[in-house]
């Protein structure tokens, strides 16, 4: 009876101390892609999944994306937003703010790209929002690497106690094979930051750009013009980084013989006009099949041109014969056609 009262007793303790369970990792979680903060252009590359990272002053999201690489590592665009409240009740770890310096970015390059040699651009370029950086590698194979980098926030004369406030920043870690260095760069070109931060003063752009000064003025037309050039080779117009071709291509030279002449026997060409009397022969010489062009191994012209006069030793043939004779001769300029007149063997000509 005892034990069956301190049973129940352990059963009555452990249902009061039960709740549900919560993980330790909490602060992690993985979100769908369309809950992405940063969208890769358009057309790709695609997203595989996301991992995001709640800070009690950040939200931090590693944007994964497709590899299609021998270099070791996973391509990504990572996200930083600064300024937002900590909405995780076991999660009191801050993320630390570093800014963009020589010395982060190569300790960095070399983590997550391994065993490459990247070479940082000394070319200013900007997409729409602002000024950022980049470097490329060879990597494994026929791979090209990049690494860009982009801090978005306002300006020192907005940045007050009652200003403007937040930050962005962007990374970009992305390596294929057999692209180009421009191929690489439209994604820094291209992405589109897709959140915000709901809280008053957030804003890490700065203030909208003003309207060209003469903008509705008069003497100043404006003219329809193509704003945007989605095509890739429109993208980035700034020099290559990398010295000679920007990718390494190993691909096997081909020689390809193409004949077009028509073959040619090392016979004369004969050819013979059929006739009783006054048959004519044209032929042409042998022609070598290696040297000679298209053009010199043509047939010889099998047609002769008409004669003013027809040879005395056919004024007694038959009149096909005496036909054939009036048509053969070798003169050049062509002369009236002749006829046989009815019931008769005299020829004349017109």
């Amino acid at each position: 009876m005892l034990a069956g009262v301190a049973i129940a007793g352990l059963g009555l303790l452990l249902t009061a101390c039960a709740g549900p369970v919560m993980p330790y990792g909490s602060a992690v979680r993985t979100a769908l892609p369309e809950d992405a903060l940063v969208m890769p252009p358009p057309g790709g590359p695609a997203i595989i999944s996301v991992l995001e990272h709640q800070y009690s002053n950040a939200l931090q999201q590693r944007i994964l994306l497709v590899t299609n690489a021998r270099t070791q590592g996973q391509n990504y665009i990572q996200t930083q937003f600064f300024g937002v409240a900590n909405y995780s009740p076991l999660n009191g770890q801050s993320l630390a703010y570093h800014s963009v310096n020589e010395t982060n970015l190569a300790e960095t390059m070399r983590q997550e790209i391994p065993g490459v040699v990247m070479k940082q651009s000394p070319y200013y370029v900007q997409n729409n929002y602002g000024p950022f950086g980049y470097a490329f590698g060879y990597g494994r194979g026929n791979d090209l690497c990049m690494y860009g980098w982009q801090q978005i926030r306002p300006g020192r004369d907005t940045r007050d106690a009652f200003g403007q406030a937040g930050t962005i920043q962007i990374r970009v870690r992305f390596c294929e094979t057999g692209a180009s260095e421009d191929d690489l760069l439209g994604i820094m070109y291209g992405y589109t930051i897709n959140g915000a931060v709901e809280a008053f003063g957030w804003n890490p752009y700065g203030d909208a750009n003003p309207p060209p000064p003469l903008l509705g003025k008069t003497g100043a037309p404006t003219y329809p013009k193509q704003v945007y050039d989605d095509r890739k080779d429109n993208l980035a117009k700034t020099s290559t980084v990398l010295p000679a071709s920007t990718v390494r291509r190993s691909t096997p030279s081909t020689t390809r013989t193409v004949s077009t002449a028509a073959p040619v026997s090392n016979a004369q060409n004969v050819t013979i006009i059929d006739q009783p009397a006054g048959a004519v022969v044209t032929s042409a010489p042998a022609v070598s099949p290696v040297a000679a062009p298209a053009a010199a191994i043509a047939p010889a012209s099998t047609i002769p041109a008409p004669q003013r006069q027809i040879p005395a030793a056919t004024a007694g043939a038959p009149a096909s014969t005496a036909t054939s004779a009036a048509q053969a001769g070798t003169g050049s300029i062509p002369g009236p056609p002749c006829r046989l007149l009815p019931g008769s063997t005299t020829v004349t000509c017109n």
